[in-house]
Parts: structure tokens; C-alpha cells; sequence
């Protein structure tokens, strides 16, 4: 497998003014970019390509590393992180060219799950132990030398803030549990521990509190599927919310659940990338991973997606659409993911 070089990502620049310019790769599968209106000006990848440092815009999968897979044209992993595999994980990585999102405090919402007066909800405190295996001088020395080359971009606190409701299962407690603040505190809490870690959250812009800001968290991964409407004008609306807060989106893609639904009571799926994970969702096509990707990918400091699956992987027309939207994020220059 070929490695990458490890080179350091370059800062965020969100323009606030109207730039009439086209940014269009010169060889090679490449996008073609235009500028598009928002309120406030126009927003548009940065360009620093002298700047040291720029390498591209990594683009990778949910457990791509856990799966032990060629990561082919892929360059970016996520998964649950332990104490006792982390220095492994980041040196494995760093041999393989993909670079990493660590979920330090991620794994199934039940992990952090308690009984409190009588109700169950989120629990910091089983959120903070989980925090605190990580507090040892070789860990914090591992991830801030795997921050500074690269190979580490984010730290992802938690998954889905939004999700409420009652009797456990895969939500946060009841609907108020979570809040943008209490999201902040707990990247503050990571910040604290690696404080070159940019730390950041997982959700899609729209669905959680987004009249309300945050002030501590670096990054989000917004994740977008189809039936969220026009990826242009759902892109443009989630990068005008980064810059009004001044954090970095890091896209995303449901690759396995956010094609076009199949709503005809069949679940046949029939014109889309397959059944998804439960009726009426279905997988993305090939054609919709490369024009989503190249949608976009260039506007964050990384684009994912959610999660790596055999037998999606192993089409030779998905794995032509990656390495065409691999290549394109190649050629834009890279990111960190920290506040603007």
C-alpha cells in the first residue's frame, strides 16, 4: 500500500466576500467549482497552495482501519479508540498514509448511559472516566506528535447529540439532555487533556440547536443524504452556519442509507446502490458518491463516509467513483480542523 506523505494541514480561510472565481483542477478527474451566493458573501475553498503543509483534502470511511482493508484511494479512517490500541492505531496509520479521526469517548450511546433521578440519560461521569484512560504521558505524547505530522486531524466527542428519548436504545435520554453548551463542555474537556487535539462533534447541522452556537468545539461532521434535498443547497446552508459560529465543517456521506428512498412499499430499491439499512432507505450510487463527494469535499477539512462495508467497497463502480473523488480532493489544498 502506498504511503502519503505526512505533512502538516493548512488553516481554514471562509471568505466573507463575493470572489468571482473558478476553481477547476488542469488534468486529470477533477472538479469544477462556481461561486454560489449566500447570505454575507461568498464562501470558497481555501487557496494556499504555497503554503507549506497542503496535501489535499483526506477522504476516507467510517472503520476503514478496524476493517483491515486496502484503503485503496482512501486516505482517512474513523472508529472507537481504547487506552491499550491507540498508539498502535496511530502508528498503523501513520506507516499506511491514512490519516485519523479519533472517537476517544465513542462506541455504542449505552457506554455512557445511567439511571439518574430516576431517569436515564446521559452520564458525564461515565463520559469523563472514559476520557481519563487516555491521560497518560505516552498517549498525550503519541497524540500530539501524530497532530503535529498530520496524521491525527480531530478528535470526535460524540455522535448524534440530538437523539432523545425514552427507555435507552440509541439515544441520549430525554429530548434537552444534550445541548450545543454541553457539547462544548465536553470539547473543552478534551482540549484540556491534548490541547493541540482539535476537538469536535457529530452531526448534521440542521437537526441540533441550530439557532444556537458553539463556542469550544472545533469541527462538526455533517453528514448528508439525499432525502435532505439539493446537496448544493444543503452545503450552503451548513457552511453559512460554520462561519456565523467560526467552526470547520467536515462533511460526510450515508453512503449506506442516504441514497434515494424507496417509498413505493416494495423496498426494492430498484435504480439505487441497494437496500439500505431498513426500509424506505436505500445505498447510494456510484454517480451520487462521486457528485455528492465532489459537492462537498472541498469545502471542509476532510470529507467521510459513513461506514465501510464489503460488499459496497468491492463494486468496481463505487471504487471508480472514490478514486475519481480521491483524486479531485487530492489537487484542493488541506485544512485543519480548528475554529476559523
Amino acid at each position: 500500500m502506498r504511503a502519503l506523505n505526512a505533512l502538516l494541514l493548512c488553516p481554514v480561510l471562509l471568505s466573507a466576500q463575493t470572489v468571482n472565481t473558478t476553481v477547476e483542477t488542469t488534468s486529470g478527474p477533477g472538479v469544477k467549482m462556481t461561486p454560489h451566493s449566500v447570505q454575507g458573501g461568498t464562501l470558497l475553498p481555501s487557496r494556499a497552495d504555497s503554503e507549506p503543509g497542503a496535501r489535499g483534502v483526506p477522504f476516507g470511511a467510517f472503520q476503514l482501519m478496524r476493517a483491515h482493508a486496502d484503503p485503496g484511494p482512501l486516505n482517512l479512517s474513523t472508529g472507537a479508540n481504547t487506552a491499550k490500541t491507540i498508539i498502535k492505531q496511530i502508528d498503523d496509520a501513520r506507516k499506511l498514509g491514512v490519516r485519523l479521526v479519533l472517537t476517544l469517548t465513542g462506541g455504542a450511546h449505552s457506554l455512557y448511559m445511567s439511571e439518574i433521578n430516576g431517569v436515564y440519560q446521559f452520564d458525564r461521569a461515565k463520559w469523563d472516566a472514559q476520557l481519563m484512560t487516555f491521560n497518560t504521558p505516552a498517549i498525550q505524547d503519541a497524540v500530539a506528535r501524530a497532530v503535529e505530522d498530520g496524521t491525527v486531524i480531530g478528535d470526535n466527542v460524540m455522535d448524534e447529540p440530538y437523539v432523545s428519548g425514552e427507555g435507552g436504545g440509541n439515544t441520549w435520554g430525554p429530548r434537552g439532555t444534550m445541548s450545543k453548551a454541553r457539547v462544548d463542555s465536553l470539547c473543552a474537556a478534551v482540549q484540556e487533556l491534548f490541547p493541540t487535539l482539535p476537538a469536535g462533534v457529530g452531526h448534521q447541522h440542521h437537526l441540533f440547536e441550530p439557532s444556537k452556537s458553539y463556542r469550544v468545539c472545533q469541527f462538526i461532521v455533517d453528514q448528508y443524504s439525499a432525502s435532505y434535498g439539493s446537496v448544493t443547497a444543503w452545503r450552503d446552508e451548513g457552511l453559512e452556519m460554520a462561519k456565523r459560529d467560526r467552526y470547520t465543517p467536515l462533511f460526510s456521506l450515508n453512503v449506506l442509507n442516504g441514497g434515494d428512498q424507496d417509498k413505493g412499499g416494495t423496498w426494492e430499491c430498484a435504480g439505487t446502490g441497494g437496500r439500505g439499512g431498513h426500509a424506505p432507505n436505500c445505498r447510494m450510487t456510484a454517480d451520487q458518491v462521486e457528485r455528492f463527494g465532489l459537492a462537498l469535499g472541498p469545502w471542509g477539512c476532510g470529507l467521510l463516509m459513513w461506514r465501510y462495508d464489503e460488499s459496497f467497497w468491492e463494486r468496481p463502480d463505487n471504487q471508480a467513483a472514490f478514486r475519481a473523488v480521491a483524486d479531485s480532493l487530492a489537487r484542493v489544498p488541506g485544512r485543519t480542523c480548528t475554529r476559523a
